[in-house]
């Protein structure tokens, strides 16, 4: 005897399956331990429990001998002769054991003889477990031989289909000859037909006994005269060395030590792995169910990780927590969207890799490039169950099976956008995904996450069944926000990790390490792992597309012994072009007429460019790559030439609903600088309107170029900044379209800090209009960023970049004040924590100081004529008439508002008589002065004694009911807001009380729209655009009060990491109830109000968007592209990646309107209560020690008879001085 690994085993069975007509055929034996694991017995077990149950005159015992038994058992049967009294003795012992099922492993057998990699089975059981598993998938495989059933005849040399399944010893069900006493085994009086065919069989196949004890004196003489193989194979637990098999035929047999069980698995696995799309009934084999699972695991994760150079992937770990927060959900659809090569696909081995330590959850890995129709159910019956058309009856199987096995199947279906070029055949793949969804039961163990890259996730949702999109997303019941989470570059963290790998690694990158944290780009995972190999010998000085390009053509040029590199660009130029217009997969030897035709192809697949189909054909390992290849074809045959402004325009026109096709253009303008000028001219011409002419819409042109020149402040910020500063030129800057100059700054906010400020301040110091506010906006914005990420202190007036800020050379000292302020109405004490805030005190006001002694004259003229031009963004609803009806208005009203502020100097606080004088000034629209002044006194009043000043407004409040003027209780909850700001109190729920008043039971003056009314002045004739605009809106205090607690308990950078609907927030709550209930103008509210907050933190105000996005009533839709204009024109950067995440949810014109024609006038916008309650905050803390002085000029401003005298008297302050 010579014993063998199962191993070797197996590979007998693989020559079978690769070789089946050059290998031998393989016959199987079974004996009694074949059912071990389908409930059976062995035949020694089989004949003590007979003799228990029967052997009624002689007691059985644990110790009785096997002899006694034998002699029992065969005596009872020796005197049972008929085969039909014996069937009906052994089937009752049957049926007094567990119920017995066919084990997976007798139902893989049968596809390995359905497959013929198995030619033959004998087997002397007498049992029905293999013909009952091929009944349960549907096979009708084998030609049973037994006595009193079926004779062979010469079936040996027939032509028959089936496999020979002989069964020696009887049947039971056909209540055929058994064959059991010891007599019968040894004398092996079988069929003489039957015995002719096992000998023929014996003659021509390597026989592998499995589960075969070797005690059949009969059988073992057969086998020895007529086994002509050299070898005979034997799968036990054990080889009994007292058996005839062993006595006789030991030295040909090789023994693996196995069970039935182990042995069939571990020799069919690498057979049956692989999807079979040959029919049979739907029952799950749970071994044969997980090698699938296995053989697409190991594929997908070949594909994506065979040429990484990160083998094991970095963690995402933001993602990963959305990704794991799905998966304990009962959510049935996870979409994960995010440009090309950010790490998608990835995503999912990691997933799968963090899970793989629980067995609930499977992992079913998918290709939507393998796909060869849109039809995901056909496709998963046929990979994991052979099923073919019927595709309902296995996904109903797999279901059940799950359930009843407690397991979870996650389908990964990877790519939608790869399945085809054509969005209508992406959006017929996602349809049948979406009613495979519908088809599965509530709570169904069946879960489906879907790869696509964000582009082409914005046109497929145009085009879907939003109906079957609702019903899967109510599935949940709690959670109806659509899951949807999208992949970005590398964080900051995720990218330190990606660096600390590679410095670990051979490369020599240790000294560059810092240049490399320059590189925006880098972050792309796809990028990273396509150039690794050249970041030791890379150029910094190119741009990262440009080294990415360079590493392509060196890997190309190792085909240089087989072709030339030129051809091969070439073709994979034209081929890339087929693929995007004709099919996704090629032969090389169809582009490129070479001998090595061959050759070249492993050669572009060991590159890792190109990936080999199951069909034998190539296709693009990556987009990216196919992308790559595209661009380089543009201007060349039938590819499209973009190099001119005309073919540009032709390009867009024709393929604008293209994503792959536009992305490819963008590429080709990054990797051809000098083709910048097409977009140049473009550009100008978008903006010249006796010039444009109208084959495409020039809101579809302008959004092409600026999408390019975005990508272009990432891959090449140099590139960029020059074509802007010469289109910047201060020869030029003057005479440009103030939309064009308005656009612009939209792009160069996207440039590092140090070029988007030199532009802005070009800009600036060249302009006096629109676009000249909008940059300055957006420069204050880069200063503060960048301040409030320091945590050290610094010199607003020395360091840069604060120095070119604070101390513009340029500007006027009363200009300078107005960027401190600006500094001041962003950063309060509701906006920063206590130390923060301190800090920026300390460092700020010495500047304010600085400028206030430096004033000229003309500076408090031009300071006064500014507040005049610009009033209506300074104050609410404020108008230069109004400021100057003021200081010329009747001497009395303004002696009571002297006699106020005496009263309070004096440390006194407001009272009733006070709130009744105030009354005429804050119950109606106008009077804007004196309405201020009524604030002002609630914050003096409060300064002097807090909490009586709050019961005071407290007793005022409690008077109010649903009859209350709008405009009252307006200016009761702004004045709120300053009291706690100033005094800097944080906002607990116990004012919620007030605000839920107006919310849940004053809708008159919620829905109060004086928009309707004073936007005459305006030029409006849009009822809707009347109230959106006007500034008027009770509840707004709310939303900057509440957030307060946690935005002072964290810094800024871990604050605006940490930005989600605040836990509890009345805005949420009453904006659901609203939308869910139909009250739309009560919900057009909460969003109005929101419009606010979002300018002010966008990033927690984002996070209330989707609960709108759901929304289909065309108010709410028009107030939420309002809403999203406001913040693209005003953050930009996180406008984008708010809509790479939710943008799907925007049709291509309401795209176009958010970008480009909604214009919301940012610089125009006017400054929130809360920005005016932190200078109010800043001036009562550094003149906290000049108290009468402050009061003395108070009555001097109101006194004064025009807004110069006024401006004149506050920089007269003694603190200034």
């Amino acid at each position: 005897m010579e014993e063998m690994t199962i191993e070797e085993l197996s590979s007998i069975f693989l020559e079978k399956f690769k070789n089946p007509l050059g290998s031998p055929k393989i016959a199987l034996f079974l004996g009694a331990g074949a059912d071990i694991s389908s409930g059976g017995i062995s035949f020694s077990t089989f004949k003590r429990n007979f003799c228990q149950q029967y052997a009624k005159n002689r007691p059985i015992f644990v110790h009785t001998p096997e002899q006694t038994i034998d002699e029992i058992f065969d005596s009872y049967f020796e005197n049972l002769i008929q085969p039909e009294n014996r069937a009906h003795i052994i089937d009752q012992l049957f049926q007094g054991l567990k119920q017995l099922e066919p084990s997976d492993a007798y139902k893989i057998l049968v596809l390995m003889a359905q497959k013929r990699i198995i030619n033959a089975i004998i087997t002397t059981n007498f049992d029905n477990m293999l013909e009952r598993a091929a009944e349960s998938l549907g096979l009708p495989v084998f030609q049973i031989f037994s006595p009193g059933i079926s004779k062979p005849y010469d079936f040996h040399h027939s032509n028959s289909f089936l496999v020979p399944y002989i069964k020696l010893h009887g049947d039971l069900s056909a209540r055929s000859h058994i064959v059991l006493t010891r007599e019968e085994i040894k004398k092996g009086n079988y069929d003489h037909d039957i015995l002719i065919l096992f000998k023929e069989i014996l003659k021509s196949h390597t026989l592998i006994m499995a589960g075969y004890s070797g005690f059949d004196d009969k059988v073992v003489e057969i086998i020895e005269k007529n086994a002509k193989k050299d070898y005979i194979y034997d799968c036990n637990i054990r080889l009994d060395k007292k058996s005839p098999l062993f006595l006789k035929l030991g030295h040909k047999i090789r023994f693996v030590q196995s069970t039935f069980d182990s042995f069939i698995e571990n020799v069919s696995k690498s057979i049956l792995n692989k999807p079979s799309f040959l029919r049979f009934s739907p029952t799950i084999i749970e071994k044969l169910f997980k090698w699938r699972l296995e053989y697409f695991k190991e594929q997908f994760y070949n594909d994506h990780l065979s040429l990484a150079f990160f083998k094991k992937p970095i963690p995402r770990k933001k993602a990963e927590i959305h990704i794991n927060d799905f998966l304990i959900s009962n959510r049935p659809l996870l979409i994960i969207t995010g440009k090309s090569g950010v790490g998608k696909s990835i995503i999912g081995i990691n997933t799968c890799n963090w899970q793989k330590n629980s067995d609930r959850n499977l992992f079913f890995f998918i290709k939507a490039k393998s796909l060869d129709k849109p039809e995901l159910d056909v496709y998963i019956a046929e990979s994991l169950g052979g099923i073919g058309s019927e595709a309902a009856s296995v996904i109903f199987s797999i279901e059940n099976w799950l359930v009843e096995t407690n397991h979870h199947l996650i389908i990964f279906l990877d790519g939608l956008n790869e399945y085809c070029s054509s969005i209508k055949e992406c959006v017929d793949l996602f349809r049948n995904t979406l009613r495979l969804i519908l088809q599965l039961k509530p709570n169904s163990p069946i879960r489906l996450i879907i790869t696509i890259r964000e582009e082409v996730w914005h046109k497929v949702y145009q085009d879907v069944d939003h109906f079957f999109l609702n019903k899967i997303l109510n599935r949940e019941g709690v959670d109806k926000v659509y899951s949807v989470i999208n992949i970005t570059s590398y964080s900051h963290e995720e990218f330190n990790e990606a660096l600390s790998r590679l410095s670990d690694s051979n490369l020599n990158v240790l000294d560059k390490t810092a240049i490399l944290m320059g590189y925006e780009q880098l972050r792309d995972p796809f990028f990273f792992n396509a150039i690794c190999n050249k970041i030791d010998t890379m150029d910094m000085r190119q741009s990262l597309l440009h080294v990415f390009e360079y590493s392509i053509e060196d890997k190309l040029a190792t085909c240089g012994s087989i072709v030339h590199i030129n051809l091969i660009k070439s073709s994979l130029s034209n081929i890339a072009l087929k693929c995007f217009s004709e099919n996704k997969t090629f032969t090389l030897k169809n582009f490129c007429c070479i001998s090595k035709a061959d050759e070249l192809e492993q050669k572009l697949i060991d590159l890792g460019f190109v990936t080999r189909t199951d069909a034998g054909k190539l296709r693009f390992s990556h987009d990216r790559y196919h992308e790559y290849f595209l661009s380089k074809s543009f201007g060349f045959g039938d590819a499209p030439d973009i190099s001119t402004f005309r073919g540009l325009q032709n390009f867009i026109a024709n393929y604008k609903d293209e994503p792959l096709m536009i992305s490819a253009a963008k590429m080709y303008f990054l990797l051809n600088p000098d083709e910048v000028n097409t977009l140049e001219d473009a550009l100008y011409t978008c903006f010249a309107q006796d010039k444009y002419d109208f084959l495409i819409s020039k809101d579809t042109l302008f959004l092409f170029i600026k999408e390019v020149l975005i990508e272009l402040s990432i891959d090449n910020p140099p590139l960029l900044n020059y074509l802007l500063e010469d289109v910047l030129q201060e020869e030029r800057i003057k005479e440009l379209e103030t939309e064009l100059i308005r656009s612009l700054n939209l792009i160069i906010v996207h440039l590092p800090r140090e070029n988007g400020m030199h532009l802005f301040q070009k800009i600036i110091h060249n302009r006096e209009d629109l676009s000249s506010l909008e940059a300055e906006i957006f420069l204050t914005d880069y200063i503060l960023d960048y301040y409030c990420s320091l945590e050290k202190e610094v010199n607003l007036l020395l360091d840069a970049p604060f120095a070119g800020y604070f101390n513009d050379p340029c500007l006027p000292v009363w200009k300078k004040m107005i960027r401190c302020f600006s500094f001041v109405e962003k950063l309060g004490p509701f906006n920063q924590n206590k130390s923060e805030h301190e800090k920026l005190i300390k460092e700020i006001s010495p500047i304010i100081f600085l400028y206030a002694n430096s004033y000229s004259e003309n500076d408090c003229k031009s300071f006064a004529d500014y507040i005049l031009k610009f009033c209506n963004r300074l104050f609410f609803n404020a108008s230069s008439l109004e400021i100057q009806a003021f200081f010329n208005s009747d001497i009395k009203n303004k002696k009571y508002f002297i006699s106020l502020f005496e009263h309070l100097e004096n440390g006194n606080i407001l009272n009733e008589n006070h709130y009744e004088w105030f009354k005429k000034y804050i119950t109606k629209i106008g009077n804007n002065c004196e309405f201020h002044l009524c604030k002002l006194a609630f914050i003096l009043s409060s300064k002097n004694d807090l909490e009586k000043t709050i019961d005071f407004w407290k007793k005022i409040f409690e008077s109010f009911n649903k009859d209350t003027s709008p405009e009252e209780v307006d200016f009761m909850l702004a004045t709120l807001l300053y009291l706690f700001v100033v005094n800097e109190v944080l906002y607990t729920h116990d004012f919620n009380t007030y605000f839920e008043r107006v919310l849940e039971h004053w809708s008159r003056i919620l829905e109060y729209a004086p928009g309707l009314i004073r936007s005459q002045w305006r030029n409006m004739n849009d009822d809707f655009d009347k109230i959106f605009e006007d500034g008027f809106n009770p509840i707004a205090s709310y939303i900057y009060l509440q957030p307060a607690a946690r935005r002072q308990s964290l810094n800024y950078c871990r604050y605006q990491k940490s930005c989600h609907p605040i836990d509890g927030s009345l805005y949420f709550s009453y904006l659901k109830k609203f939308l869910e209930n139909g009250e739309i103008s009560k919900a057009l509210r909460i969003i109005h109000a929101l419009s606010s907050h979002i300018m002010l933190w966008p990033e927690e105000g984002f996070s209330y968007l989707p609960l709108i996005a759901k929304s289909n009533d065309p108010l709410i839709r028009r107030a939420y592209i309002r809403v999203l204009a406001e913040c693209y024109h005003r953050y930009p950067l996180q406008t984008l990646q708010y809509l790479r995440t939710h943008g799907c949810e925007l049709s291509d014109d309401e795209i176009g309107k958010l970008k480009i024609r909604i214009d919301p006038q940012i610089g125009y916008r006017q400054i929130e209560d809360l920005e005016w309650a932190n200078i109010a905050h800043f001036f009562l803390t550094v003149l906290s020690d000049h108290r009468n002085q402050f009061y003395s000029i108070l009555k001097k401003i109101i006194e004064a008879q025009s807004i110069h005298d006024a401006i004149r008297h506050v920089f007269s302050l003694r603190p200034f001085h």
